[in-house]
C-alpha cells in the first residue's frame, strides 16, 4: 500500500493525542502560536485537527 502526503499527515495528527509535548514535532510551531494568541508555553494546536494539520504541512512543505 502506497501512502500519500495526506495519509502521511492524517497518520501523524492521530497520534498527537498520547505524545509528550517535547517528543512532538510541531512543539516550535505549537510555541510561536501561543505567543500569538496570548498563551504562556504551548499552545495545544494538536488538539485541533486542522490546526496540526496545517503546521505539519507547512513545515514539512507536504
Amino acid at each position: 500500500m502506497e501512502l500519500n502526503k495526506y495519509d502521511l499527515v492524517d497518520y501523524l495528527v492521530s497520534h498527537f493525542s498520547g505524545m509528550p509535548c517535547d517528543d512532538c514535532p510541531i512543539r516550535k510551531e505549537c510555541e510561536e502560536h501561543g505567543k500569538l494568541v496570548g498563551i504562556k508555553g504551548v499552545s495545544y494546536i494538536c488538539l485541533k485537527e486542522d490546526k496540526a494539520r496545517e503546521a505539519l504541512v507547512k513545515k514539512y512543505n507536504l
